[in-house]
């Protein structure tokens, strides 16, 4: 699983459209059906939505950044991590899919 992360990683930061490009990459994770996640450190687009090579915002207006770590939970939640200096948050985001599955995954 580990090299299935690097590779798409690795296709992500070479060939991929990112709508962030000012800012960092700092976590991804999937979808059930291979859509992609990236949290990073913008605080216009905190968490953007790969979808069939289309990159867009995601809950752009309600989440805050960094995002730092993310995990797929029960049902269709995503669960982000923002820590910063100032503050420790968790935000749980409805996102009306599933996560795919992996190794540890409720």
């Amino acid at each position: 699983m580990i090299q299935v992360h690097w590779v798409i990683w690795n296709l992500f930061l070479t060939g991929l459209p990112y709508t962030n490009k000012l800012s960092s990459a700092l976590c991804f994770t999937l979808s059930e059906t291979g859509d992609l996640f990236v949290g990073s450190d913008s605080d216009v687009q905190p968490l953007t939505y790969i979808q069939n090579g289309n990159a867009s915002g995601f809950y752009s207006s309600i989440l805050t950044a960094p995002i730092t770590y993310m995990a797929w939970g029960n049902s269709n939640y995503l669960y982000l991590i923002n820590k910063t200096e100032e503050t420790n948050r968790v935000q749980r985001v409805d996102t009306r899919m599933s996560g795919a599955d992996y190794y540890g995954r409720p």
